[in-house]
């Protein structure tokens, strides 16, 4: 009995391999078949056109076939056999112009450029929004008029003029201590030499306070506004007969300087000369207010014992209120001892409006 011998693997990729190709050459053969078909049924219709002359209406439809694109000759060759209009068989051909059309349009757009979202890091306006954009702002700008740069310069220039003058009329309603604060506020050396000047710093601490806008303004440009309003009240001061750095050196005569001063500005005032006036150095009075000042020339910082004295000096002499008054500083502790008495705490500066403090309240 004979048995067939089985053939190897490697025998049997080629038998499978070789008859996969045959395929592939049959099937090739019949898309030959049939292109072989369609070429002959072209050249048939193309015959038929050169023995048949079109009509009036499809002639003026058409056009010369040698104006067609070489690429798409055979394409427009079929389309004419069958004789369709010229606009129904060039959709591709006014696709291709209208692109073209378009990069003309704009040469210096990359038809590479892709727009990234606007979350990612590097953002590509389009050219399209481009264009978008910059008519929006062209339509914006002819609203607003040929002036439009010009109206937000000058509206600028009024809100900074606003801001100047609010910040003067602050400086008028706080001179006193405006002044008093920008003065302690330089360093001068024995030698009358200034080491120290805080006065931008004063200045910034005072718009702070206030809470005052200056959004249109430099912190030096605001600066300048306060010191030179300032100086200015200063001056008027000083032409009325009042200086406020004029004060004397010698204790006694700081106590007479500062009755003459308080008279200049309406007040009924008198130096006691020291004696029995049980720590009130002036008595004023004014619209039927009394006060009794006790006066420190100072060279350092006055503490709570002054205002004790003051205190109780106005009560032994009958006074409405009581003052203490020195050209230097008060310690943290006499200012909440005048806190809690009711003492007020003056300076040179303060004459000239000290009657403003008691507007409106009775004796």
């Amino acid at each position: 009995m004979l048995f067939k011998q089985k053939p190897c693997s490697s025998c049997q990729s080629s038998f499978f391999e070789l008859e996969r190709i045959q395929k592939q050459l049959d099937a090739a053969r019949r898309e030959v078949s049939r292109l072989n078909k369609v070429l002959n049924n072209l050249s048939q219709g193309n015959n038929r056109l050169i023995s048949v002359q079109p009509s009036d209406q499809i002639s003026k439809n058409l056009h010369p076939i040698e104006s067609f694109p070489n690429s798409d000759e055979r394409r427009q060759k079929a389309a004419l056999a069958y004789g369709f209009p010229t606009a129904q068989i060039s959709l591709r051909e006014e696709a291709v112009i209208q692109s073209n059309h378009s990069i003309q349009a704009h040469p210096n757009l990359s038809t590479s450029e892709e727009v990234e979202p606007r979350a990612s890091k590097k953002f590509k306006m389009s050219e399209n929004d481009r264009v978008r954009l910059n008519q929006k702002r062209a339509d914006l700008k002819a609203r607003l008029g040929p002036n439009a740069e010009e109206t937000r310069e000058i509206r600028q220039q009024r809100e900074r003029e606003e801001q100047i003058e609010a910040i003067k009329k602050a400086c008028e309603k706080h001179f006193s201590a405006l002044v008093r604060n920008l003065r302690r506020s330089q360093v001068y050396n024995d030698y009358n030499a200034l080491v120290a000047d805080g006065r931008v710093t004063e200045c910034g601490n005072f718009l702070q306070s206030l809470d005052l806008k200056t959004n249109r303004l430099s912190l030096e440009e605001a600066s300048n506004a306060i010191i030179s309003t300032v100086e200015e009240l200063a001056d008027k001061q000083s032409d009325e007969g009042f200086s406020a750095e004029g004060y004397p050196d010698d204790g006694w005569e700081f106590e007479h300087w500062v009755a003459e001063a308080l008279e200049k500005f309406g007040w009924q005032a008198r130096a006691t000369q020291g004696s029995g006036d049980q720590g009130v150095d002036v008595v004023a009075a004014k619209d039927g207010l009394s006060l009794g000042i006790q006066c420190k020339r100072y060279s350092g910082s006055v503490g709570n014992k002054a205002v004790q004295e003051a205190y109780s000096g106005a009560k032994y002499m009958g006074l409405n209120k009581a003052a203490v008054l020195t050209n230097a500083n008060f310690t943290k502790s006499a200012k909440e001892l005048a806190a809690s008495t009711g003492v007020l705490l003056l300076s040179p500066e303060d004459i000239p409006t000290l009657s403003d403090r008691f507007s409106g309240s009775g004796a």
